[in-house]
């Protein structure tokens, strides 16, 4: 086995530079400033300039916390359905739904509100003496994909 595995190494390497033409692939030049116009550089993202709209109803959620002290940390504890009728009567409306988060409740809105109006409520649901706090939900758009397999879930 041995005699074969040196001359098939000796091939390869012997036929390897026929193989690129006996040269090294080839260099671009480097040009520095490109000013081709049928050549695009890449550019850097854009971030929005200014700030948000506060008019733009993107707004569909409240995060509150009410005073509680748990023994165990970021237990869930969903709100009492006393808890809910003065959340309510705050608020001036009832919400559809809510998912306790542990850290925080999230209370879905019945419409889209602006920032401002969001934020209307929210202070009004945080002059109830039980509410650590709340704060209208923050909007967001995902704006790239994982590139691993199942897209990042674990």
């Amino acid at each position: 086995m041995r005699p074969l595995c040196v001359p098939v190494l000796s091939a390869v390497v012997i036929l390897a530079q026929s193989w690129s033409g006996g040269q090294s692939s080839p260099r671009l030049p480097d040009t520095g400033d490109c000013n081709d116009p049928n050549v695009q550089l890449p550019r850097a993202p854009q971030a929005r300039r200014g700030p948000a709209d506060p008019n733009a109803r993107n707004i569909n959620t409240l995060v509150i916390k009410w005073k509680r002290t748990t023994r165990i940390p970021k237990q869930a504890q969903p709100p009492t359905a006393e808890e809910l009728q003065r959340l309510t009567r705050a608020a001036g409306f009832g919400f559809p739904g809510y998912k306790d988060q542990g850290w925080g409740v999230v209370f879905h809105l019945p419409r889209r509100l602006s920032h401002s109006e969001a934020e209307e409520i929210a202070a009004k649901i945080r002059a109830l003496p039980e509410i650590e706090y709340a704060e209208p939900g923050r909007p967001f758009t995902i704006k790239a994909v994982p590139n691993e397999p199942g897209g990042g879930s674990r």
